[in-house]
């Protein structure tokens, strides 16, 4: 059974709009989906749709942990401890990920990549449960402090050599922001961007449809309208594996180098960018139902959070 306060919603997958039937482009990127929803009918659709897969490409070439050469993974396999340049995508989503990391105590932290392979999530891949001794070692090379960015030039170091990042919890939200100004720039004022789940709604009132936890597309809990406003949801029921006849889900806490496993099932955290709902969606739940509310309040996060009855 899943428990909804009163303010809790699940993942925004649904979204809809007033007439005049809008234009969509859809496709893939980062492995997951994309979908641009514009007002009315565009004088170059096919232009526009051309320049968001090349701006998704772009930064699939700077964020993927699955490819060896893109920047992250370049600056992985790196074991120096000077500055090194990256690009300005990178030195941003790095930033927005040290903030975050400083107001959640942690519980947001980038530099868990090693952990995430150990529990089967990322492309180091493993076929069994981390051992405690496994976890610790990995755990001796992560820590958000060890990481510093700068902005301008645009450059991250680490204090450990053997630190690496995984920037996927908030790639998706950057993207969605960043392909949001991307069409706006080409002229279309009204337009909602979904990448993999992050929402970005520009110009117009949207109605985004919100996906109950465990159902099947179309079983929504509520519509919520949005304008110039976006939305994303962290859940632990988007992935799992199964460990030894044990359901895993990928939402690691760096504070112990093991997946949750707490009532939260989902949060989805409201704001004006995509990129700050996606770094602390996550960090809320990690924090669980109580703490994760009460840094929320705190914060003054517009956060929405859903419960499993236990």
């Amino acid at each position: 059974m899943v428990r909804s306060s009163s303010i809790s919603v699940a993942l925004a997958l649904l979204i809809g709009s007033c007439t005049p039937e809008p234009t969509i482009l859809q496709g893939e990127t980062m492995g997951t989906l994309y979908r641009v929803t514009l007002e009315g009918s565009p004088p170059d659709p096919h232009a526009i749709h051309q320049a968001v897969q090349h701006r998704l490409d772009e930064l699939e070439q700077c964020f993927s942990n699955w490819r060896e050469d893109s920047a992250v993974s370049r600056w992985n396999r790196s074991r120096s401890t000077d500055f090194q340049p990256v690009p300005r995508e990178i030195a941003e989503v790095v930033t927005m990920a040290l903030q975050a990391a400083r107001d959640t105590d942690g519980a947001l932290d980038v530099t868990i990549a090693p952990l995430i392979d150990l529990w089967g999530f990322g492309p180091g891949k493993h076929d069994h449960p981390p051992t405690n001794e496994e976890i610790s070692a990995a755990r001796a090379h992560c820590g958000w402090p060890k990481l510093t960015v700068q902005l301008d030039p645009p450059m991250l170091r680490k204090s450990d050599p053997m630190l690496t990042i995984n920037l996927s919890t908030l790639v998706e939200g950057y993207a969605s922001d960043s392909i949001a100004e991307l069409v706006q720039s080409m002229g279309c004022d009204d337009v909602l961007v979904d990448v993999g789940g992050a929402i970005t709604a520009r110009g117009k009132t949207w109605n985004v449809g919100v996906q109950t936890p465990y159902e099947s597309p179309g079983q929504s809990l509520s519509a919520v309208p949005l304008r110039n406003e976006s939305v994303t949801t962290a859940g632990t029921y988007r992935k799992r594996i199964e460990h030894e006849g044990r359901q895993v889900s990928h939402i690691i806490d760096p504070r112990t180098g093991e997946p949750i496993d707490h009532s939260l099932v989902s949060v989805s955290v409201f704001a004006s960018r995509a990129v700050f709902a996606d770094a602390y969606d996550t960090a809320l739940l990690v924090l669980g139902p109580d703490r994760g509310r009460e840094l929320a309040q705190k914060l003054r996060i517009k956060a929405m959070f859903i419960e499993e009855a236990k």
